[in-house]
């Protein structure tokens, strides 16, 4: 992939290793569909590419607009030829054709109106956490997508809402105008009527129905506004990192989009961990709380992104991104499979459950580890060399612990077997030496140099032996940490 492409900017064409191109397309269709499936989620675990998924599908979408418009755009030019061509076939003596010739002028004009251009919108939920309102990051991202008058129509429905909102602090904003509870109500009116002011009762009552008729009748009018523009431009509003947010914003957004934006023309996605979104829910409401049920409020359909692609589960796919970076920079253990080194790289990451994301923080910290070392480091090394180097990034990047006793101790044989994983397999009686190599230091040790021996002649001498082991994992773990104290 070239290294200028931004995420945003990102395509299926520029990498798709995982053939999610497919699952894009069918929800493209899903998409054009006349079914109320909307808001929809698409789900998946953290560190699975959803962010990423999310921004080709968004950017496969504009891309299959545009050719829907240009497509359009020329079957319209050619309307009024086809018109005239019509006119031109009519008999000029044949009286009763001449009107269905003359007819066939402006029906063949309009046989085919340019589709309304859709409106794509993302929005980092996150990241836009801070502005401590969901509503106006929502109405602001909406209203940037229209002309200048009706972002002023816009502006002046909403601010009524705001202002509504507004008087009811935070978490209580939606509970006041939505789901006012009865049980409420009553405690107002037991308290106005234990301190015996009948008139107040009658006041609280009316206030009450005051706020959530003027709340409703601003919203009202600000969906009906919201509506109408997205008659002329359709929204599609994908919504993403929704389970990082606070559970209050979280929650929040939810409701938004179901009490203010549920109006026709605008679909939203989210993009979560269901998992962790439902964690959030607990939190907020208690742990009997039934998530899942609380939930069917807010989301009408969900998928999964699938663990597994074709015949690779979700590591080899990790796997198959190391190997097409490998490949781009001449890193050849990373996609030679026929090296045991391969073997246990791929045995590493398996074992360490490592995920798309985790793959993306260790192809940085290889290259941090070059900017360092210098570009061309990995050049003309021996493979066991290299592979050690490797290995000590590894363990900087996804087990601090073990890399700080190689940094400022002694590597332990149970954290260093944990890291490798279980190798049951007895034609990889090899790893097991090999593994041996990084918590083994006697160098007096028979066992340890017969073992050394055998690693030695497996790799035709190009693994480094014993001492060498520890001093290039400790050098490295240092340099990466810049000779300073690892946090784990």
């Amino acid at each position: 992939m070239d290294a200028q492409v931004s995420l945003e900017k990102m395509t299926f064409a520029d990498r798709d290793e995982f053939n999610r191109k497919s699952i894009a397309e069918n929800i493209i269709k899903l998409l054009d569909a006349d079914v109320d499936f909307c808001p929809m989620v698409i789900d998946g675990g953290w560190g699975t590419g959803k962010t990423e998924f999310c921004r080709k599908l968004i950017n496969l979408i504009k891309e299959q607009d545009a050719q829907r418009q240009a497509s359009a755009q020329e079957t319209a030019a050619r309307a009024p030829q086809t018109a005239a061509g019509a006119a031109d076939d009519a008999m000029p003596g044949d009286a009763a054709s001449q009107p269905a010739a003359d007819e066939s002028r402006p029906a063949a004009a309009q046989a085919a109106p340019l589709p309304p251009k859709r409106a794509i919108i993302y929005l980092d939920a996150f990241a836009s956490e801070t502005v401590d309102d969901p509503l106006l990051c929502i109405l602001a991202a909406i209203r940037a997508e229209f002309p200048e008058e009706k972002k002023k129509e816009i502006s002046r429905k909403a601010l009524p809402v705001m202002k509504t909102l507004g008087k009811v602090a935070g978490k209580a904003a939606f509970a006041h105008l939505f789901k006012q509870d009865l049980e409420d109500v009553s405690e107002e009116l037991a308290e106005a009527a234990r301190e015996g002011a009948d008139a107040l009762v009658e006041q609280t009552v009316d206030k009450l129905l005051d706020q959530y008729a003027d709340a409703q009748g601003n919203i009202d009018a600000l969906k009906e506004v919201i509506a109408k523009a997205a008659e002329a431009r359709p929204i599609l509003f994908f919504i993403d990192e929704l389970d990082r947010c606070r559970p209050d914003v979280a929650l929040s957004i939810l409701e938004l989009v179901k009490h203010v934006f549920d109006v026709p023309g605008v679909k939203f996605v989210f993009v979560a961990n269901m998992q962790q979104l439902k964690a959030v829910i607990r939190k907020r409401y208690g742990q009997d709380v039934d998530a899942d049920v609380y939930l069917e409020k807010f989301v009408k359909f969900s998928f999964t992104l699938p663990k597994t692609f074709g015949y690779l589960f979700s590591e080899d796919c990790a796997f198959a991104l190391l190997e097409n970076f490998g490949k781009e920079h001449s890193i050849v253990i990373f996609y030679d499979r026929r090296t045991y080194i391969y073997k246990m790289i791929n045995y590493i990451i398996k074992n360490n459950k490592i995920t798309l994301r985790g793959v993306e923080n260790i192809i940085r910290n290889i290259k941090i580890f070059l900017s360092l070392k210098g570009k061309n480091y990995f050049k003309n090394k021996y493979d066991g060399y290299v592979f050690v180097d490797l290995v000590s990034i590894f363990m900087f990047t996804f087990d601090k612990q073990l890399a700080y006793q190689f940094a400022y101790g002694s590597p332990k044989k149970g954290d260093v077997e944990k890291f490798f994983g279980p190798i049951t397999d007895a034609e990889d009686d090899i790893f097991y030496e090999v593994i041996k190599s990084f918590y083994i230091t006697s160098k007096n040790d028979n066992e340890e140099i017969n073992r050394y021996r055998e690693i030695e002649h497996f790799f035709a001498k190009r693994f480094p032996p014993p001492s060498l082991v520890f001093k290039i994992i400790k050098e490295n773990i240092l340099l990466l940490n810049f000779a300073g104290q690892i946090h784990g």
